[in-house]
């Protein structure tokens, strides 16, 4: 987490990890009936693409432009 970020910004993000991690743990040890509610749930809590996305690999580094005078 960026040390940028207000104390409330940075405590409402730990906050909404650890309720993410606990749904899923409790997917994990819901038997296979149950889990349909969980993952409805998850998935209406939390959408598709709502996560923090990877970071993108940097370009190769390009040639410098030549000078011209």
């Amino acid at each position: 987490m960026s040390a940028s970020l207000h104390p409330t910004e940075t405590h409402q993000r730990r906050h909404r990890k650890q309720k993410r991690d606990k749904l899923r743990a409790r997917l994990a040890k819901a038997p296979a009936g149950a889990r349909a509610a969980i993952e409805a749930k998850i998935l209406r809590t939390y959408p598709v693409g709502s996560e923090p996305q990877p970071p993108k690999p940097k370009a190769p580094d390009a040639p410098p432009a030549p000078v011209t005078a």
